[in-house]
């Protein structure tokens, strides 16, 4: 049994959703945890090799970067004006290729909470496909990194999302780097490719699907729905302990140190 929320400040009217995609998250600063991930992402983010690595980490609970949630506060859509020249030379090629595969922007996007002190730049955009039923994502990401590695490391990584009436959600991605939660989403990877192959993907997946797929009568909800789903798939990982909530002392300083307003 579904029920209706309002999601991420956008105004409308309440937006319908499945049971599977309701849960809250209380805001503040989180810390991530190797003991959390599933065996499937610690074989897929060791790529097998270093597999006794990833399983150690895991054993021993190593902790990861910090972030904020719900992402909907520290990653809320934006005017296009509030991204960067250079995001904006990175992502206005891929927005050229869209007209061509029947979508459109319906919003932009920037990390305004970030707690990673390696992050320089951030942006991305959600399209829509006129048809209501597809949706394309584009993150553009620009850090700094340690040594062996380069010290710069800038990346464009699209993916698409459509979602059965009631069902599972097909996400399709270029990587490797995402988390599984089965009750909410089936990913297909595809490695290396572009907007174009995703959005061919998408199409194939529509074209096979057993169910009627979601139709979004409007930017708005589409935008709205993207949130709601987001937010669950962290209350799930927040559940299995992937991410770990800071104490109120500690998650005081962390935000001083990133230059962010002490909540």
């Amino acid at each position: 049994m579904g029920s209706t929320v309002e999601a991420g400040g956008i105004p409308g009217a309440p937006l319908r959703i499945g049971a599977r995609m309701e849960g809250t998250i209380e805001p503040g600063v989180y810390q991530m945890s190797w003991r959390g991930l599933r065996l499937s992402e610690c074989w897929r983010f060791s790529k097998g090799w270093i597999l006794p690595i990833a399983l150690l980490m895991k054993l021993s609970g190593k902790r990861g970067n910090h972030v904020w949630l719900p992402a909907s506060q520290s990653e809320p859509p934006c005017p296009r004006d509030d991204l960067s020249a250079e995001a904006l030379a990175h992502l206005d090629p891929e927005i050229e290729k869209l007209a061509g595969l029947g979508y459109s922007v319906i919003s932009y996007k920037k990390v305004v909470r970030s707690l990673d002190p390696h992050v320089r730049d951030t942006g991305g955009f959600m399209a829509l496909h006129h048809d209501g039923q597809r949706t394309l994502h584009v993150l553009y990401l620009h850090r700094a990194q340690e040594p062996p590695l380069p010290p710069e490391l800038r990346t464009v990584n699209p993916f698409g999302v459509i979602v059965p009436e009631g069902g599972v959600a097909v996400v399709v991605v270029n990587h490797n780097n995402y988390f599984d939660e089965p009750a909410l989403s089936r990913t297909i990877q595809l490695p290396g490719v572009g907007i174009e192959e995703i959005a061919a993907r998408l199409e194939r997946e529509l074209g096979r699907a057993r169910k009627p797929i979601r139709v979004f009568v409007s930017p708005e909800e589409a935008i709205r729905f993207a949130d709601v789903r987001g937010s669950a798939a962290h209350a799930r990982q927040i559940g299995r302990g992937l991410y770990v909530k800071v104490p109120p002392e500690e998650a005081r300083r962390i935000l001083y140190d990133a230059g962010l307003n002490p909540l």
